[in-house]
């Protein structure tokens, strides 16, 4: 979002209405507002008109300057439970009960999620993930080099971050396997993929999400990410 899009809300904020009596901003993906557009915004949070709403819709709170998070009001929305998602994708979007339940179970709580994604291509990503991670016949640099490729390509390719395919794989990984130390995986080494490094590796992610304006060479970081959680696993066996 550049400094040309805030100018023109600021101007429509500060003209009179002649119906209604608040007007409304909603800037989705506030967080992709350039430092520039953030500055140009802040005199506006500072002294609005008195009869403006605006509201600020962020993935990544870490997005915005700390001037401009201190001035809004934050409201975090959560996700919603399996169930809730299910009823909603019956009740709202009329999707066949047994449809909507699988849905449910793989959109983790978002409902655009359980909308729009393509759960056949999503299968095939997993098992070549799984493919990937059990090729046992290289070596940890070459196995990190392959994962983080095909998950940067996964990106290119798709309108889904690759980074999130694996995540949400790791973490039905995990959630398979509550008193299982071992996730029925043989990594490099011939070490069996424990649930400690599948944790470790999924918050390496988290933070490779939340720093991702910061990070230029994202294949390098993730590739950095796997040998660590790969040292970690050989540790743990």
């Amino acid at each position: 979002i550049q400094i040309d899009a805030v100018r023109n809300m600021q101007k429509m904020l500060y003209l009179h209405t002649f119906e209604g009596g608040v007007k409304t901003v909603i800037m989705d993906n506030a967080d992709t507002m350039l430092p520039a557009a953030q500055n140009s915004l802040l005199k506006t949070l500072e002294e609005p008109p008195g009869d403006a709403l605006i509201v600020l819709i962020v993935t990544n709170p870490s997005g915005l300057l700390s001037t401009i998070r201190s001035r809004c009001q934050n409201i975090p929305f959560k996700r919603l439970s399996s169930s809730d998602l299910q009823n909603t994708l019956t009740d709202s979007f009329g999707i066949d009960a047994k449809e909507a339940g699988l849905r449910s179970l793989m959109a983790e709580g978002s409902v655009s999620r359980a909308l729009m994604t393509d759960w056949q291509m999503e299968e095939e990503k997993r098992n070549r993930l799984r493919e990937l991670f059990s090729n046992i016949n290289t070596d940890p640099a070459g196995w990190a080099v392959s994962i983080a490729h095909e998950i940067v390509q996964m990106s290119q390719d798709g309108q889904e971050d690759g980074q999130s395919v694996l995540f949400r794989w790791l973490h039905d990984l995990v959630c398979d396997a509550p008193d299982n130390p071992d996730l029925g995986i043989i990594l490099p080494g011939n070490c069996s993929f424990k649930v400690d490094a599948a944790l470790f590796l999924m918050d390496e992610l988290n933070t490779l999400k939340s720093r991702h304006m910061y990070h230029v060479d994202r294949q390098l970081n993730l590739e950095s990410s796997l040998l660590k959680a790969l040292e970690m696993n050989r540790r743990l066996n």
